[in-house]
């Protein structure tokens, strides 16, 4: 049998083969390194996979928005994003419509 590593055919024996599958297997291995298929590419603030939310809200922190804590729980810059923008477009409500959700998230999180 053979791997076929960066284009290259390589025999299993090879020990460029046996370091390839053993890195492949390893679980601590990050998803911002290059796979054999290419599958992850590392961007270029070293971020990988997540939401849309998720990166937006390390785009914040990068950007100087800062975490708060609100009892024990840690309020993200999208949150605190969300919470002004519902305040600006929807007035009061919308400021505790969306406080009310994220406190629902946050006990969800939390079983």
């Amino acid at each position: 049998m053979v791997t076929i590593i960066n284009g290259e055919i390589v025999q299993d024996n090879d020990p460029r083969a046996q370091e390839f599958r053993n890195r492949e297997r390893r679980p601590e291995q990050s998803r911002g390194q290059s796979q054999q298929q290419g599958t992850y590419r590392q961007s270029p603030q070293g971020q990988q996979g997540g939401s849309i939310f998720d990166q937006l809200n390390h785009r914040l922190l990068d950007a100087g928005f800062p975490r708060w804590n609100l009892g024990q729980n840690v309020v993200e810059p999208i949150v605190s994003v969300a919470l002004i923008l519902a305040l600006l477009f929807f007035g009061f409500r919308g400021f505790i419509l969306v406080g009310v959700v994220w406190f629902f998230l946050q006990q969800g999180r939390q079983r």
